[in-house]
């Protein structure tokens, strides 16, 4: 059995949940398009609701490796860590391994507007706690850890023993060695690969394979490649556990130690307004501007907004702590296109009905191509008078999946001057 007899099967849990594995490894089994559609489903429904709430509060980075799933349907999985722990010849391994894994990685939560905005900084203006305004780089989360000023082990973000060992990849990134001679120094970045790396690696091995900056990264780290494409790959790094007190302290250390640090800038309680309409003009001019410069060059998906002091926690809930938020609004708000509707694809599955929208191929910001858009169901067709021919837009999300745009969501959108690409310039 294989990949094929795993969508042959036609279990959407079973399916969801591979899917979410293969795109963790790099190899995708299905389209965005079908993941989105299974995703939406499977959350309506209570049963599934219920069973796959873990799934649904964690991303797929910390799913365990579903070694059960994958077996019965003769699939092996991917057992680099298992290997790498298994004949590394340093005694210490473990020991790194368990003091990368002692936390969970928390969220940010995702704010999409002025008026949520407002009500965090306020929040801290009130409680005199300057902030940090960074670029939410859009890569694969991965943990390093030093000892004695020594690089001695990568792994991507997991839980346990679900993690991968990056580490000879990220010895090609990342420096061997830091004048930081503490013994166990926890280090976490974002790895991504370059605009210009993945038009190379698309155009030099498969342009199909390596979509975005992300999933290129994910190939690269995982598998290794001809030297010459790792002056692509960059890993900016953002946090360090222990290292100081306060983020400005933690990223100073990190530049002056050698790494690339995130954009950031840190905001002095004094400095934020206290009225919400000055907020706005201040927010737009010294956050999204300021970051958009950077933004602009690099992948990324928002501006990340947290606690400057370290020693404060806040509150947690789920994998959320309310000691920070990511912004995704301004020019970070999810693209937005028009396209021409040239096929209507339907199918019928036991208890619903699925809809598919084809439209004119068209180029992405992302460097990919949409021809899909998934309407969900017959009434949403009807409502939006959909046909062939006609006129639809969609926005293409930060998990570069294309959701139809109706309604008041596209009345707003066209108001606050999201700009809708493609063959219609309102």
């Amino acid at each position: 059995m294989s990949v094929e007899n795993l969508i042959a099967s036609r279990n959407p849990i079973k399916i969801w949940i591979a899917a979410r594995y293969f795109y963790r490894i790099g190899d995708p089994i299905i389209t965005d398009e079908l993941y989105e559609q299974y995703t939406k489903l499977l959350k309506e429904h209570p049963n599934t609701k219920k069973v796959l709430h873990e799934y649904f509060i964690r991303t797929y980075d910390e799913d365990p490796i579903p070694f059960g799933l994958l077996q019965e349907f003769g699939i092996k999985a991917d057992d680099s860590l298992i290997k790498a722990k298994s004949f590394s010849q340093d005694p210490e391994y473990g020991r790194y391994f368990d003091a990368l894994n002692e936390d969970k990685s928390l969220s940010c939560r995702a704010v999409v507007s002025y008026e949520e905005a407002w009500e965090f900084f306020k929040k801290y203006r009130e409680l005199k706690k300057d902030l940090m305004i960074s670029l939410k780089m859009d890569g694969i989360n991965t943990k390093s850890i030093y000892s004695n000023g020594k690089l001695k082990l990568s792994l991507s973000r997991g839980r346990s023993s679900e993690s991968f060992d990056f580490t000879e990849q990220t010895k090609l990134v990342l420096p061997s060695s830091i004048p930081l001679n503490k013994k166990d120094l926890k280090i976490t970045g974002e790895s991504f690969v370059t605009y210009e790396g993945v038009s190379k690696l698309r155009s030099d091995i498969d342009n199909t394979k390596y979509k975005t900056c992300k999933s290129s990264a994910i190939s690269l780290l995982r598998v290794r490649h001809d030297l010459e494409y790792y002056k692509f790959l960059k890993t900016v790094v953002f946090a360090a556990e222990g290292l100081a007190t306060t983020l400005a302290k933690t990223f100073d250390t990190l530049n002056e130690s050698g790494f690339n640090v995130v954009p950031h800038k840190l905001i002095k309680w004094e400095e934020i307004p206290d009225d919400f309409e000055r907020f706005k003009v201040w927010a737009k001019s010294e956050i999204f501007d300021y970051m958009w410069q950077f933004g602009e060059k690099m992948p990324s998906d928002g501006v990340v907004v947290e606690v400057n002091d370290l020693t404060f926690f806040g509150e947690q809930k789920d994998q959320y702590s309310d000691r920070q938020i990511a912004l995704k609004f301004e020019q970070w708000s999810f693209n937005t296109y028009t396209g021409i509707v040239r096929n209507i694809l339907w199918r019928q599955n036991r208890v619903h009905a699925s809809i598919r929208v084809e439209i004119e191929p068209m180029e992405t910001v992302d460097g990919c191509t949409a021809q899909f858009i998934n309407v969900f169901n017959p009434a949403i067709l009807i409502s939006n008078h959909i046909r062939i021919g006609s006129l639809i837009h969609f926005e293409r999300n930060s998990d570069a999946v294309n959701i139809l745009i109706q309604n008041d969501r596209l009345k707003d959108g066209k108001v606050n001057g999201v700009i809708v690409k493609g063959n219609e310039s309102s």
